[in-house]
């Protein structure tokens, strides 16, 4: 069982959270406020993977990643200024970033809905351009220039 987080550095990160990751043997002689649960275990929460989004050009600061959410095996990230990023979660321990996609103002949240006709829009909070409407991407990701890559063609700003 995973964790995926994002924060304000431009980082997306995940944890394990099962319990054999996240509880480790307690060394001995543990007192209080470290007191061992149940005796024997402590809980020890490191990242199992990192992914750090590209700096920008202009300043060399990489954007704040604000919000995330899950689709199937893809994590679509909000990063400010920096769009969308789209990172590839089929393998948890080392996700990759597929893309990234510009948006044309500042990215504060994603959100996933129903079209009505059996398909997907990601509904994209843009603080400068408003409510921007995306079809799921085609395997790969977005074009990247705000159209769907090969889906229902409702891309763009409506």
């Amino acid at each position: 069982m995973y964790a995926y987080v994002a924060d304000l550095t431009g980082r997306r990160l995940t944890y394990d959270v099962s319990w054999s990751a996240l509880f480790i043997p307690a060394p001995p002689g543990l007192t209080d406020p470290y007191r061992p649960i149940n005796g024997t275990h402590h809980p020890h929460l490191m990242p199992t993977s990192v992914i750090e989004f590209p700096t920008n050009p202009y300043d060399g600061r990489r954007p704040n990643c604000v919000d995330i959410e899950i689709d199937g095996e893809d994590a679509y990230c909000a990063l400010g200024r920096g769009g969308i990023g789209i990172v590839d979660l089929s393998i948890p321990a080392s996700p990759m970033l597929h893309t990234i996609l510009d948006t044309p103002g500042v990215a504060q949240g994603i959100v996933f809905r129903p079209d009505g006709l059996n398909d997907v829009q990601m509904v994209v909070g843009d603080a400068r351009a408003g409510m921007r409407l995306y079809g799921r991407p085609a395997p790969g990701g977005f074009t990247g220039d705000g159209s769907d890559a090969g889906g229902d063609g409702g891309g763009g700003g409506q």
